[in-house]
């Protein structure tokens, strides 16, 4: 589980990440919602954040690339 954090940390979605690698991640949003090109993912386990930028949108799954 993890957590999409946008809009100047003002909006927070759950999501689910379906896999990972060492430059990004395929994530599942419940419903249809609209998320920014570019957002933090944080971790719910160990609180770990990412900076994302989405590279792909299918249906309820977005592929993000990991940010430095």
């Amino acid at each position: 589980m993890a957590q999409i954090v946008f809009n100047e940390r003002r909006s927070v979605l759950d999501c689910i990440v379906r896999n990972t690698s060492s430059v990004g991640a395929c994530l599942q949003i419940d419903g249809v919602v609209e998320i920014p090109d570019r957002f933090v993912l944080r971790m719910t386990s160990d609180q770990h954040q990412f900076s994302c930028e989405v590279k792909w949108r299918r249906g309820d799954r977005v592929g993000v690339h990991f940010r430095s």
